[in-house]
């Protein structure tokens, strides 16, 4: 007979066991739980706070969570930094003459910032432009250009047109004080509603026409007419901004094959290596109208390969595609100024105001300015949200058979100033 204690015992020693692992494992799992929530609570939340906080200092949205929050931070620091040096030096450079307020916006090459003047008891917008990128010799070179833009624009007076006080270069750098228009961009405007009424969208064109006209008239081609350029004053101002600076971009790169400029807004002639003049802002003065009107850019201008096909560039679309309430005869005019080529485009800034201003007073439209509500609720969704190709960049030219491009054979964008 064989005894069966000896199997018992065992199997009772191996369920002890099996239950005491068991039992050392949630153990382990629990204390890890535990330290985790310790952690998270010590240190991941409070840095998220800091985060959040920092980011509300720096003038900046809630961030989409990216799983870095040390990335995040030291990204906010820096520009609170950057912000914080441009406006020391603003200080320094007007000699304290302007009590700086807030930040208004910020690209690559520098901050804006409102500001009060109190001597002339008025508030200005005071602009920053570095050159750091560039090769002291050449910075010296590149700021007088800029001074010889600014102070053309400055000399440029018209009520559609942002004005420009004060230009000074300091250290390779330029100050631009200018007039502040209290308002909304029209970018800022088109995230919030994301369409204009047809009578609201003529309007926008028309100030932007004759903003165009009087500077194509002095000399002065825009090059970046975009609704991120164009503001809209409460008090019914209708006012665009930045002329001349992507021109004196364009001076500055030392690669022929590469244009500044906002992809979508910038003609086919252009793209083929041409060049750009008063036509191209033209262009963009149908592209922004366009857009006003839809929502989206052109099929024309939605890919920059697609602008170029042999010199044989599909013509714009109708807009009652999109939108049935766009009377015909501004959906006509649109794609006059969308032309893809030159020879059928609308001739001038002058030739599309006109038409403009017949248009309005037939139809007996009335220009409705946005309202300090919709300032508020587009801080809510201008940092996550961005208008589609509003970004300022370094374009690469492309090149056809039936174009003179001197890039390589295909677009590229490159993030640029903003």
């Amino acid at each position: 007979m064989v005894s069966k204690q000896p199997a018992s015992v065992a199997e009772a020693i191996a369920r002890r066991a099996s239950r005491r692992a068991a039992l050392a494992l949630a153990v382990a799992l629990l204390l890890t739980v535990a330290l985790t929530v310790v952690a998270y609570r010590s240190l991941v939340r409070p840095l998220r706070r800091v985060l959040a906080l920092q980011r509300q200092v720096v003038g900046l949205g809630p961030s989409a969570a990216t799983g870095d929050e040390l990335h995040d931070l030291r990204s906010s620091l820096e520009t609170l930094e950057r912000r914080s040096r441009d406006r020391q030096e603003l200080d320094n450079v007007f000699l304290g003459r302007y009590r700086i307020v807030e930040v208004l916006g910020e690209g690559a090459m520098g901050t804006v910032f409102r500001a009060w003047d109190p001597k002339l008891k008025r508030g200005v917008a005071l602009k920053t432009i570095r050159l750091g990128q560039l090769a002291p010799r050449r910075q010296e070179e590149f700021i007088d250009r800029l001074l010889h833009e600014a102070v053309a624009a400055a000399r440029l007076s018209h009520p559609n047109v942002v004005g420009v006080y004060d230009v000074v270069e300091h250290e390779g750098a330029a100050f631009l004080a200018m007039e502040l228009v209290e308002g909304i961009s029209l970018q800022k405007l088109l995230r919030i509603r994301k369409t204009l009424h047809p009578e609201e969208a003529a309007h926008v064109g028309l100030g932007v026409a004759r903003a165009l006209a009087a500077a194509h008239e002095a000399g002065l081609v825009h090059h970046d007419v975009k609704p991120g350029n164009i503001l809209l004053g409460f008090n019914g101002d209708i006012k665009v901004t930045d002329f001349g600076i992507a021109q004196f971009l364009n001076d500055v790169s030392e690669d022929p094959g590469v244009i500044y400029g906002t992809p979508g807004y910038l003609p086919p002639e252009t793209l083929r290596g041409e060049g750009y003049d008063e036509l191209g802002d033209v262009f963009a003065l149908g592209v922004v109208l366009f857009q006003t009107l839809t929502g989206l850019l052109p099929r024309l201008t939605r890919s920059l390969a697609n602008t170029v096909v042999d010199g044989k560039e599909s013509e714009p679309e109708s807009l009652l595609e999109y939108n049935v309430s766009v009377p015909e005869d501004l959906d006509r005019l649109i794609q006059w100024l969308l032309a893809a080529q030159r020879s059928k485009r609308v001739p001038s800034a002058v030739v599309a105001a006109r038409r403009l201003e017949q248009l309005i007073t037939r139809h007996g439209w009335k220009w409705s300015p946005p309202t300090g509500g919709e300032t508020v609720a587009s801080r809510e969704v201008e940092d996550e949200e961005r208008v589609e190709h509003s970004r300022f960049v370094r374009t690469r030219v492309l090149r056809s058979s039936g174009g003179t491009g001197r890039g390589a054979g295909r677009g590229s964008a490159d993030r640029g100033t903003g």
